[in-house]
């Protein structure tokens, strides 16, 4: 996220110190996967997708681009 700047619009960060680092990441997903609630954002992510008329498949990129305003 740091090298592009429509990933840090996407992300809702301004400023390079806002940036969570990778253990950030890890730990928040640890705790989700703790709590049994992973799968909720992949299923609120699956919602706006095809809320905005996409349809994710298998294998297939996002560019996050495309939800940049």
């Amino acid at each position: 996220m740091l090298d592009r700047i429509c990933l840090q619009r996407f992300a809702g960060l301004k400023g390079l110190g806002r940036v969570p680092d990778c253990n950030t990441f890890w730990n928040f997903r640890e705790r989700l996967v703790q709590a049994k609630a992973e799968h909720l954002i992949f299923d609120e992510g699956q919602r706006q997708l095809q809320q905005s008329g996409f349809k994710a498949r298998k294998s297939q990129i996002i560019d996050a681009r495309l939800f940049v305003h």
